[in-house]
């Protein structure tokens, strides 16, 4: 199972996903993966979190596999109102308010972000991290290549 996290991620890392694995088949090949009330708050969290867009593969994943277990899962890594705004996003798209995929606007999905990054001691040196890298160029291009995508 790919664990790997960006050292300036707000998410909680790929470490507090493994106590959730399970084993499954793809194609009669066993394989490692996760319990699918994780794979929703996952789908949440790099939609919300990550990319700031919210996909119809997205949407899909979290109305098929919602339930009580990923609700907890929410909460207990604080991101509810991630999950709250996943699924406004797909109550509109649903009754045609907005189509999907659906790039949240730069301030909101940038206050969201802040507003995690703030609210959590432990993310303090990724934030200064990537305070630091503001200027870098390779940072500059891939902000503006972020801001400027409508999909994937």
């Amino acid at each position: 199972m790919y664990i790997h996290q960006l050292p300036t991620s707000p998410t909680p890392g790929g470490e507090e996903f493994l106590r959730l694995r399970t084993r499954g088949e793809y194609h009669g090949i066993e394989v490692n993966t996760i319990d699918r009330h994780a794979e929703v708050v996952l789908t949440i969290l790099h939609a919300i979190y990550k990319e700031g867009i919210l996909t119809l593969n997205d949407a899909v994943t979290i109305i098929t596999w919602l339930s009580n277990d990923a609700v907890k899962l929410c909460e207990q890594l604080r991101c509810r109102n991630a999950m709250e705004l996943a699924l406004s996003v797909i109550l509109s798209s649903i009754t045609g308010s907005l189509v999907l995929p659906y790039k949240l606007s730069l301030g909101f999905w940038a206050m969201n972000l802040l507003a995690r990054v703030l609210g959590r001691r432990e993310y303090v040196p990724s934030l200064m991290q990537g305070i630091r890298r503001i200027w870098d160029a390779r940072s500059i291009t891939q902000f503006t290549n972020r801001v400027m995508r409508i999909s994937y």
